[in-house]
């Protein structure tokens, strides 16, 4: 499977409205250096007020979903 990079230049769709800027670079260079690579990512927090108190809730229920992900038996 030959890999894809692909940039949101247009968001439009309403579905999701978050765009994952801060794995591209590892991506990038895995893809260039033919490493495997795999991001998992969990929102965290709304990057509002509560931020810091949203993280403290969502990193446990975060480590609880991969935790379903990468060690449930097939």
């Amino acid at each position: 499977m030959e890999p894809v990079t692909v940039f949101e230049m247009n968001h439009i769709n309403t579905e999701y409205n978050v765009i994952d800027m801060e794995a591209y670079p590892l991506a990038l260079i895995a893809m260039q250096e033919n490493i495997p690579f795999l991001s998992l990512k969990y929102i965290s927090d709304d990057a509002g007020s509560d931020a810091a108190d949203d993280w403290s809730v969502q990193v446990h229920l975060a480590s609880e979903a991969f935790k379903q992900i990468l060690f449930t038996e097939v």
